[in-house]
C-alpha cells in the first residue's frame, strides 16, 4: 500500500493524523505495547474509532503488514512515507 493511497483513506475517513503520522503511531505502539490491537489503532487515528469497511479491511493489512515486518527476521519493515516524487518539503515534513 503506498503513501498516497492511506493518504486520501485517512482523508475521506476524516482522520486526525496524515498517512505517516498514521504508521508512526502504529509502529511506535506495535513495538512498545502490548498487546496492541487494530482497534487500538483505529481510535487513535480516527475521530469516531471507525470507518466504513472497505477503508477498514485496507486499513486492517496496512496494521497486519507492519505487524508482521516488525516480527519477522528478514528486517523488512519500511515506514510509510510519501514516494519519491512528491516535493521535498512534502518528505521532509512527512518524516518529521
Amino acid at each position: 500500500m503506498s503513501y498516497s493511497d492511506i493518504q486520501k483513506l485517512l482523508q475521506k475517513a476524516r482522520a486526525a493524523a496524515d498517512a505517516a503520522e498514521a504508521h508512526g503511531t502504529l509502529t511506535g505502539c506495535l513495538c512498545a505495547v502490548a498487546p496492541y490491537r487494530f482497534d487500538d489503532w483505529l481510535v487513535e487515528i480516527l475521530p469516531d474509532g471507525g470507518t466504513d469497511p472497505d477503508s477498514s479491511e485496507r486499513l486492517l493489512k496496512l496494521y497486519k503488514e507492519t505487524e508482521d515486518a516488525l516480527e519477522g527476521d528478514d528486517l523488512r519493515f519500511e515506514l510509510l512515507l510519501p514516494e519519491d516524487e512528491e516535493p521535498l518539503d512534502a518528505r521532509a515534513t512527512a518524516l518529521g
